[in-house]
């Protein structure tokens, strides 16, 4: 185990520990030229990390043993951070001990174990308990659509098996122009945001994204193949898809914190471990594993955020050269790779056309009131993220529309021609520096389509010439955590990984 500021063991850094110590040691003394490694080894605090390491580890099975063990933990891909992600599946019910407490209070059998019960009781229950765990193993088995492949379907919806998108993570799942919405305080979503305009205007923004979000499903193919992403709503299921798993790679400069103090009060480390996420992993891993109850945080500097839109730009002007729109990009439909950006679920609108659906609060006026899109009408959302990743205020005049639905006509307010304001005195960038993002941002969010860049490539063009020539200071500082933060245990080694329960 290595500390994450230099590459020596350390036990061989300096290190003093007197009998004042939390470690309680005699007035041991190590140094860089030695000690007694024996003594902190055998001390009860360190005894009692030792042990959190393997005793508190949920073993690991492969994925082919679901079809036989009603409980298993399989793995199904790596987190953001590049840690192993794990699902703890658990179908068993426990049937013996229940009929066991019966027995003996029914029979006054006392604390009678339950191999000198009378064979036939005994007997009866071994094959209870097996049949009980062999209809377990049976549950949540099925056929993937359109294939003959067995998979483990999983409980709880995808969204809250991996958590939400980096960027809904960062940014929020909330618009700038919504800011008063009572969406403000959202659950998590990390799949299709966008539903038709026959929303209840009575309901949540939050609430209505939810329900699309929890139609998917989490598949584990039996066979050990990668798990799949399906769909199944109003009792149809429809064709799988592939998991694409994010990486904070696709950002630059990131780099993590992680806390000296454990659970068990010790100083065993220096106060506050940092290195490159890029070129110090391991010695993360090594930061991690010396900890009872892991945990770290992110930090993604804005700079590198305001690059992946960027690349957004260059990626929706793939839709844009066919001829169609996205319409419907905000945080949780897109996903950062290591070397893209990926705009999920896209509503391909036609140009020229009118929109059929949208999401309130990010898609621009024209899509909301049913006017004709273009590719414009891409830009509009990819400036609120910039806006959100600044801070910045969306202000100004507010229309109201009366809008029609297939429930009835809804009511709608939409900013037009909105300014935006960045506050001087929480950002450190130069006045002549917020006056060129307030420029570019009020462009890219008005209501006058032709003052707009017209396309994703024109928007990724001007906007890189204008965070190179304006740097954007600042980061967000992240825990992004699903699940526990733990221990795994893999052919008798223990591994740090992330850990959910299905």
């Amino acid at each position: 185990m290595y500390c994450g500021r230099c590459s020596s063991p350390p036990l061989q850094r300096m290190l003093e520990i007197s009998r004042e110590s939390q470690l309680g040691l005699g007035g041991m003394r190590l140094s860089a030229m030695g000690g007694d490694v024996t003594a902190i080894s055998t001390h009860p605090e360190w005894s009692a990390l030792q042990r959190a390491r393997t005793v508190n580890a949920a073993v690991v099975s492969p994925a082919s043993c679901l079809a036989a063990e009603p409980d298993a933990v399989v793995r199904v891909g790596d987190y953001v951070d590049g840690l192993p992600l794990f699902v703890r599946i658990r179908r068993g019910v426990e049937i013996v001990q229940p009929l066991m407490s019966v027995l003996r209070a029914g029979l006054c059998l006392g604390n009678t174990p339950k191999d000198t019960l009378p064979p036939p009781i005994s007997e009866a229950l071994t094959t209870l308990d097996k049949t009980v765990k062999a209809a377990a193993s049976s549950l949540k088995i099925v056929t993937l659509p359109g294939t003959e492949k067995q998979v483990y379907q999983s409980t709880r919806c995808l969204y809250e098996l991996i958590g939400r998108t980096l960027m809904v993570q960062m940014l929020g799942p909330t618009s700038p122009t919504a800011s008063k919405q009572k969406s403000s305080s959202r659950s998590r979503i990390n799949t299709s945001a966008c539903f038709s305009s026959t929303f209840s205007s009575k309901e949540s923004i939050s609430s209505a994204m939810q329900k699309v979000a929890c139609d998917n499903y989490l598949a584990i193919p039996l066979d050990g193949t990668p798990p799949v992403n399906f769909r199944k709503s109003c009792d149809k299921v429809q064709p799988s898809r592939g998991i694409v798993w994010e990486s904070l790679l696709g950002f630059e400069n990131v780099s993590y914190s992680v806390p000296a103090a454990n659970d068990l009060g010790e100083r065993i480390l220096d106060p506050e471990i940092k290195g490159s996420l890029a070129t110090g992993f391991p010695q993360l891993i090594a930061a991690l594993d010396r900890l009872a109850s892991p945990s770290c945080t992110y930090s993604v500097p804005k700079q590198s955020i305001i690059k992946r839109i960027a690349q957004l730009g260059m990626a929706l002007q793939k839709f844009h050269d066919n001829g169609i729109i996205h319409g419907d990009i905000n945080p949780s439909n897109l996903l950062i790779g290591k070397t893209e950006v990926i705009p999920l679920d896209p509503l391909s609108i036609p140009c020229g056309t009118i929109a059929q659906a949208g999401t309130p609060g990010w898609c621009p006026n024209e899509q909301l009131l049913h006017e004709p899109v273009q590719p414009c009408s891409d830009v509009y959302p990819m400036g609120l993220l910039l806006a959100k990743v600044l801070g910045a205020t969306i202000y100004g005049e507010q229309r109201k529309y009366i809008i029609p639905t297939n429930s009835g006509n809804s009511k709608v307010s939409v900013f037009h021609n909105p300014g935006v304001l960045i506050n001087l005195t929480t950002t450190s960038m130069s006045t002549e520096a917020c006056a060129a993002w307030r420029s570019f941002l009020e462009r890219c969010l008005s209501s006058d389509m032709s003052k707009r860049p017209a396309s994703g490539k024109v928007f990724a063009q001007q906007l890189t010439d204008l965070y190179t020539e304006h740097t954007v200071p600042g980061e967000y500082n992240q825990s992004l955590q699903i699940g526990t933060l733990g221990r795994v245990m893999i052919e008798g080694h223990h591994q740090i990984a992330h850990l959910v329960d299905d």
